[in-house]
């Protein structure tokens, strides 16, 4: 059990100001109630957007969803993970990054997302157990009915993380897609999204995959997560479609992950009669996607939106890991672990882009930390 009653935390304060560390008393957990300690957190794209002033966040806030950490307490009877199992102190777990009702009508249908009762860890909100509501403090408190995973041994904690956001979305994606064996598919996006995508595909035995982004730093990492060739952009217009469809044959499947509407009406181009594209990216509001209906139609082309994700598809992303930690250099994708006390340091690198994922953790984890 618990062997600390408070634990010190990463106040996000609003747009343009440093992070602050405070410490706070831990709450008494209610019955069903988790308390896990951090052992690290991955700074994720929507981090960013929060921390630049691109989303809504509700303030003051503790920012990261991209979390492992160890199980140290609970209230009431005894805790188990999402297939049920008993969940004993010490054990490495991860969880969704959504709490929902879980029984409206939106939950019942498989639309968790769009639960009216939503919360999300690291995205401010629920003061109650406020500030250990995000990843970036020693502690994280996980409210009854939260669905908690044990993470795949043998896989490091920075690996493991962006399984709690890119990795379960991506999940959700192929889940729509289905069997990708011998598909063509084309990837929108090079950052942790695509590369998992890339990934992926590949794993489960597409037949071509290309890369679209307009930074050659990804696009060789591309090649290097599964992609068989990149491409800068999709530069075409009209009629002029096919010098770039003559590079390859049209696509099967499209997954555009990087929220342009540019490359989401390009990307249409492209599909094959029957073809299905997939969007993630587009999480903000942005210009109108200029779609020509006849080629939706004599194509028979099919559009279908992916908005994170459901529990089960977190579950597959470690699984997907699991069976690929030795198939693709994960690790490579994120920075060493800066220290909780680094906190702002970690945020300037992530803000660079020099790593795809920063990494942080509060000090005592038996890793070796920046500097």
């Amino acid at each position: 059990m618990v062997t600390t009653s408070q634990g010190t935390a990463a106040i996000f304060l609003g747009v343009g100001q440093p992070l602050v560390l405070q410490t706070h008393p831990i709450v008494d957990l209610s019955e069903g109630d988790v308390l896990v300690r951090v052992r690290c957190t991955t700074i994720c794209g929507s981090d960013l957007h929060s921390f630049s002033g691109r989303r809504h966040c509700h303030l003051p806030a503790v920012l990261g969803h991209e979390i492992v950490g160890e199980i140290c307490d609970w209230g009431g009877s005894a805790v188990c993970d999402y297939f049920g199992q008993t969940l004993p102190v010490g054990q490495r777990v991860t969880w969704s990054m959504l709490w929902t009702c879980g029984t409206c009508q939106n939950c019942q249908r498989g639309y968790r997302a769009a639960c009216p009762d939503i919360w999300k860890f690291g995205h401010g909100g629920k003061s109650d157990w406020f500030p250990f509501t995000g990843g970036l403090a020693e502690y994280c408190i996980l409210p009854r009915g939260t669905n908690i995973f044990q993470v795949p041994l043998g896989i490091e904690d920075r690996v493991v993380c962006p399984a709690n956001c890119a990795g379960a979305t991506i999940a959700a994606m192929m889940r729509r897609a289905g069997n990708l064996s011998g598909k063509r598919i084309l990837i929108c996006g090079a950052g942790m999204l695509g590369l998992m995508a890339a990934a992926w595909a590949r794993w489960d035995g597409a037949g071509q995959i290309v890369v679209v982004d307009v930074d050659p730093r990804r696009r060789d990492l591309a090649i290097r997560f599964g992609a068989d060739s990149v491409w800068e952009n999709l530069q075409f217009t009209g009629d002029d479609v096919d010098p770039v469809a003559r590079s390859s044959s049209r696509f099967d499947l499209l997954f555009e992950v990087t929220g342009s509407s540019d490359l989401m009406s390009r990307g249409l181009m492209l599909l094959d009669v029957g073809g299905q594209a997939i969007w993630a990216g587009a999480v903000f509001p942005g210009e109108p996607v200029p779609v020509v209906a006849e080629t939706l139609v004599r194509r028979m082309l099919t559009v279908t939106g992916v908005y994170n994700y459901e529990a089960s598809d977190l579950g597959n992303a470690l699984e997907f890991l699991r069976h690929t930690a030795l198939q693709f250099p994960w690790g490579t994708l994120v920075s060493p672990m800066y220290r909780l006390t680094d906190v702002n340091e970690a945020f300037r690198v992530a803000l660079a882009q020099d790593y795809v994922r920063v990494a942080i953790g509060p000090a005592g984890n038996s890793v070796e930390f920046v500097g």
